[in-house]
């Protein structure tokens, strides 16, 4: 009788540890039909309008941040900004005028000592100016004391003036920088649209760069609740190169509408360390693993 109950515990745990494997083997999660393309795949458009005056890369061609695509003809933009680099310099140098000032104060000071020299005469020798004189001696060193505030507001007006053209140069400036088209990203160029002498509208796609160092793979999947594949690590199983190929990856997106005709919702997983076989276009399919050492 003990060994009928030592046998039938024993089929019992077996039958949990099979039954536990099983479920931590189906909550990894394959997708089919999952595509690669790469991260950033980049439309470059011209921020102005304008001819083509030259054009810097050609068709497949890797570029770096910064690096020039295209440059557009920029004439009147540089004439705009030669006038308001004269328009700059003839304001700094009013700014810097302080004459008018030193003239002003130089004027306050004659005015106060002529009226404080009648003042004192007349306390020392009642009469000697007239009434009337000594209120035209006041009226002067006020008026004087008024034109110096005048010339130093005046002067203060003027310096800001200066500022706001110095503003004025550096929109001319940025105006100039916006007939070079840069590339913003690393990547290949792998389409140009205008060539020399061509009109480009402000905003119309000029290059396509495409950046194969870091790809992703996207696909659809059903799962109970996938915003918790984020993070997950992922094995994405090429077709058409090796059947042993794989690449890994980690769950960076998943779409948090799902359909409601198939259940199934958008996947994206970030390819780490892609090999140079493994390019856009590719198709595959895909392993979400529910553990961090899962393979």
């Amino acid at each position: 009788m003990d060994r009928i109950s030592r046998l039938m515990s024993f089929c019992f745990v077996t039958a949990i540890v099979a039954a536990a494997c099983q479920s931590t083997q189906a909550e990894d999660i394959t997708v089919h039909g999952v595509r690669i393309s790469p991260v950033t795949d980049t439309n470059i458009s011209s921020i102005q309008s304008g001819l083509v005056r030259e054009v810097h890369v050609t068709v497949g061609q890797t570029v770096a941040p910064g690096d020039l695509l295209l440059t557009l003809n920029d004439d009147d933009a540089r004439l705009r900004l030669e006038q308001a680099l004269a328009d700059y310099e003839i304001a700094k140098h009013a700014a810097q005028n302080e004459l008018p000032i030193q003239l002003a104060e130089r004027t306050l000071a004659v005015a106060e000592a002529e009226y404080q020299r009648a003042v004192e005469v007349n306390e020392k020798h009642p009469g000697t100016v007239s009434a009337s004189e000594v209120s035209k001696l006041r009226l002067a060193s006020e008026r004087a004391e008024l034109e110096l505030q005048q010339a130093r507001k005046t002067l203060e007006a003027k310096r800001l003036s200066m500022t706001a053209n110095e503003l004025e140069v550096k929109a001319a400036q940025l105006h100039v920088s916006q007939h070079r088209v840069v590339a913003p990203c690393r990547g290949i160029v792998t389409d140009i649209s205008h060539q020399i002498g061509e009109w480009i509208a402000t905003g119309q796609p000029c290059c396509r760069l495409v950046d194969l160092s870091v790809l992703k793979a996207e696909g659809f999947v059903v799962a109970t609740s996938p915003l918790e594949l984020v993070g997950k690590q992922a094995t994405l199983i090429p077709q058409g190169i090796s059947t042993e190929l794989k690449i890994r990856g980690r769950v960076t997106f998943v779409d948090p509408e799902i359909n409601p005709v198939n259940g199934q919702c958008r996947i994206r997983v970030a390819l780490e360390d892609a090999p140079k076989q493994v390019h856009p276009g590719l198709t595959g399919s895909m392993l979400v693993h529910d553990s961090e050492s899962s393979e």
